[in-house]
C-alpha cells in the first residue's frame, strides 16, 4: 500500500501500485485517463518489456489491437493485469462465503467431521481432494484446517451432479447433498436450481483460474462476471455482497478498456 498526492489537490490518496501492471499505476488510472496510453515509444524500452513478458505472451494482446501495435498491446496487457487484480478480491470473497455456507450445511447433516463420513455419498474426485487436504495438514488436524485446505473447485463440484465412486456406482448429489442440505446454504434465493447454480459457479471458477494463471480475460463480459459474483454472494449473505460492492474497483476500471478505442474485440 502506497501513499501519493492527488493531481487535482494536495490530498493524500492511497493506492495499490502493484495492481496496475507495467507502466501503469492505479494513481495514474484514477486521475488521468490518458495514462492508459502512457507507454514510451522508444524501441529499446518496448524491446526490453516484450522480452521480459515474452513475445508469445504479448502476441495474444497484439492480435487484439489495430495494426498489432506493440505499444497498444502493452497498454492492454497492463489493463488486463489491473482488472484481474480488481476481480480477484470479489472472487476470493465468493470462495470463502460459499465454502463456509456449504460447510455449515454439511456439519448440520453429517456432523463436524463430515469429511470422514462421506464414502457412500461423495465421488472419487471429491474423496481424493479430501485425502490430499488431510495430507497437507498432518496429524492432529482440526475440522477447520481441513475445510480451509479444500480448494474452490471442491465446493463448486459439490453443486454438480456427482461422478463415479470407488464401488463403481455413481454419486447422486441432487438427492444425497443438494435437496437435504446444500440448497439451505442459499437462504436468500427463493427458487434455485442446482444445475444452474453449478454452471454459474463453474464459469466463475474458470475466471478465477485464468486470473491466477495470469491469462488474458479482456474479451470476457467482465461486468456480467462481477454482477454474477455479487448475485451469488447475495444469495448467501446480502450484507457481504453489499460490502464487496462498496469496496470493488471493477466498475471503476472497466471504462479504461473502452478508452483504448483502437482495440478490436
Amino acid at each position: 500500500m502506497g501513499l501519493s498526492l492527488s493531481k487535482k489537490s494536495n490530498t493524500p490518496v492511497a493506492y495499490h501500485e502493484a495492481e496496475a501492471g507495467p507502466g501503469l499505476t492505479n494513481t495514474d488510472m484514477a486521475y488521468n485517463k490518458s495514462a492508459v496510453k502512457d507507454f514510451s515509444r522508444k524501441c529499446e524500452i518496448l524491446d526490453a518489456v516484450e522480452a521480459a513478458l515474452s513475445p508469445e505472451r504479448l502476441n495474444t494482446y497484439r492480435d487484439a489491437v489495430e495494426k498489432k501495435d506493440r505499444k497498444l498491446a502493452l497498454q492492454l496487457h497492463a489493463w488486463n493485469t489491473a482488472i484481474g487484480a480488481a476481480l480477484y478480491g470479489p472472487l476470493q470473497s465468493l470462495e470463502i462465503t460459499l465454502r463456509n455456507a456449504i460447510n455449515r450445511q454439511l456439519i448440520s447433516k453429517f456432523g463436524v467431521s463430515w469429511y470422514e463420513n462421506m464414502d457412500d455419498v461423495l465421488d472419487m474426485g471429491a474423496l481424493g481432494r479430501i485425502a490430499k487436504a488431510r495430507e497437507g495438514v498432518g496429524r492432529n488436524v482440526s475440522a477447520s484446517q481441513i475445510v480451509a485446505k479444500l480448494p474452490f473447485g471442491f465446493w463448486v463440484l459439490l453443486t454438480g451432479r456427482g461422478g463415479p465412486r470407488y464401488d463403481r456406482s455413481k454419486s447422486n448429489y441432487e438427492m444425497m447433498l443438494w435437496r437435504p442440505a446444500l440448497r439451505l446454504a442459499f437462504p436468500y434465493c427463493d427458487s434455485l436450481s442446482r444445475n444452474d447454480l453449478y454452471k454459474s459457479l463453474n464459469r466463475l471458477r474458470g475466471l478465477r483460474n485464468r486470473i491466477a494463471h495470469h491469462e488474458p480475460i479482456f474479451t470476457r463480459n467482465l461486468e456480467a462476471d462481477h454482477e454474477e459474483i455479487l448475485k451469488l454472494v447475495g444469495w448467501i449473505c446480502p450484507e457481504t455482497a453489499e460490502l464487496i460492492k462498496q469496496h470493488s474497483r471493477v466498475l471503476e476500471l472497466l471504462p479504461f478498456r473502452d478508452d483504448l478505442r483502437e482495440i478490436k474485440f
